[in-house]
């Protein structure tokens, strides 16, 4: 489903409160302002009611029973920490008021309660978590070309997979990731999980191909007491720890065909019994699996169940391989970049034209893994701002490139020259947003002219800053102050970003 800038419900208020009397005062005077009110007669209740994205704000007092107000704001907090809680004490309570604040309290009011004061606060409230999701919009709408969620790409195969990530995440149904190793299918699992129905419940992540089979059982469903030496205690598995939530079962096209019958069943009946056990264990696990193998293959050589693999793949999610889109490599060299620069204290400022050249020559075997793992070793390498072909690995020599290029199907968009040479044709984004979107063929084609990357790049982010701005100027009409709100900044900063930017 599109998010919009705009919310066209009405804004949902939570109160608790043990005293009747408070309770109904306070929903007659808010409920005047058009909100909705839902009320709780105690802690518990609140927490019980509450749910992230159901209320817009809530309103608790200090005390009350079974649980008090600060437990009452924690618990809430743990569920949603954007939404602002307005907290009520008694008169003089100023360090319960403080210590609430210091524990995420948007503001807070003392009994007995000004009309007038409620009405500006839940106001000012509800103003700024709406602002404050206007630009959260707006900044994953202006991210849209860069990935989605953790994962990086701006072609249309990742555009069309991140598309179908948001459709399926929230249909409980079972999802297959294929593709080659190191493409990145636990980031898919992961997005699909944390955009689900399931996003607060554990993601719990286990690679089949990585423990023998009569360990990964036990791992899976867990043991009982001496049901094996060594069992000296009862044993909880994968299964229960992700019960309410997703269990991503990582290379599952090495899982032997004892635990493939065993994982029929759990898909089957949702339950399973545990290895030395007699008692059936009931689970509610949304299963996404991966596999780098052709399971369709595996079927017709007897090394996979056939029931399975239908079981498996209700929805299935191909990640395409680095090589078949080489367009992604400038952004996500940038990305690795910086989240290198950041763990190990680097000032490394982008690539060379020459490694750039190397990079996009590649046919990358190991994929996004494997270019994330050279960056890293270049970045700890470095010896100035610019990567330079001195700074990469030994092992990524220009015989070591040759040989893997030669040796690699390349399969992307390209152009074939008289003598046999693939050039690259690089996509360029489309869509409704493009004016915002980064251009990655004018990035290309500026680092090739000897333009920095990163001073690419910047350029490119001028670019998407002074479209947004423009867009949120005549939204607003011009008016300053109110785009200045509108996307979140401070009036000063606006107007300084405005004159960086040469808009009039």
């Amino acid at each position: 489903m599109e998010e919009t800038l705009e919310k066209n419900v009405l804004p949902r208020i939570l109160i608790a409160d043990d005293e009747d009397g408070i309770r109904f005062a306070m929903k007659e005077t808010l409920a005047e302002e058009g909100y909705e009110i839902e009320e709780a007669s105690d802690g518990q209740e609140a927490v019980d009611l509450f749910g992230p994205e159901k209320f817009d704000l809530v309103i608790l007092d200090y005390r009350m029973p079974t649980l008090d107000g600060l437990e009452t704001l924690k618990a809430i907090r743990r569920q949603d920490a954007e939404v602002p809680i307005l907290f009520v004490t008694a008169y003089g309570s100023k360090d319960l008021a403080m210590e609430a604040l210091r524990e995420g309290a948007y503001d807070y009011f003392t009994k007995p309660f000004d009309v007038d004061e409620i009405r500006v606060v839940v106001r000012r409230a509800l103003e700024k978590r709406t602002l404050r999701r206007r630009v959260q919009i707006l900044s994953r709408h202006m991210d849209a070309s860069l990935g989605f969620d953790q994962i990086i790409g701006s072609t249309t195969e990742m555009r069309d997979l991140f598309h179908l990530i948001q459709r399926v995440a929230g249909q409980d149904v079972t999802v297959l990731v294929l593709g080659e190793s190191g493409t990145g299918k636990e980031l898919v699992a992961s997005a699909v999980h944390r955009h689900s129905k399931r996003r607060n419940k554990n993601f719990v992540a286990i690679n089949c191909a990585a423990i023998p089979g009569e360990l990964l059982e036990s791992e899976l469903f867990g043991h009982e007491r001496g049901a094996f030496t060594g069992a000296h205690a009862q044993k909880i598995g994968k299964f229960e720890h992700a019960n309410g939530g997703t269990m991503f079962l990582d290379e599952i096209g090495d899982m032997d065909s004892m635990l493939q019958a065993k994982m029929l069943r759990v898909l089957q009946d949702n339950e399973f019994q545990r290895v030395g056990g007699n008692k059936t264990v009931k689970v509610d696990v949304r299963i996404i699996a991966a596999t780098n193998k052709d399971l369709s293959e595996e079927v017709a050589k007897g090394r996979f169940r056939e029931d399975l693999f239908f079981r498996l793949n209700v929805i299935p999610l191909y990640i395409p391989p680095l090589r078949n889109r080489r367009a992604d490599v400038p952004i996500l060299i940038d990305h690795f970049v910086k989240q290198a620069n950041t763990q190990y204290a680097k000032e490394v400022r982008g690539i060379s034209k020459e490694v750039m050249e190397k990079f996009m020559n590649y046919n990358w075997p190991g994929n996004v893994r494997e270019l994330e793992n050279v960056i890293t070793r270049a970045v700890i390498l470095s010896h100035g701002e610019i990567l330079s072909p001195a700074d990469l690995p030994i092992d990524f020599s220009d015989e070591e490139m040759l040989r893997t290029s030669a040796s690699s199907t390349v399969d992307f968009h390209s152009n074939e020259s008289q003598n046999g040479s693939a050039h690259l044709t690089v996509p360029t984004p489309g869509g409704p947003l493009e004016s915002a979107l980064r251009d990655t063929a004018s990035l290309i084609q500026a680092i090739e002219t000897g333009t920095p990357m990163q001073d690419a790049i910047e350029q490119e982010i001028q670019k998407i800053e002074k479209g947004v701005i423009l867009s949120a100027l005549e939204k607003n009409r011009w008016r300053r102050g109110e785009t200045a709100n509108f996307l979140g900044v401070s009036r000063r900063n606006l107007l300084r970003k405005m004159q960086k930017l040469g808009i009039e």
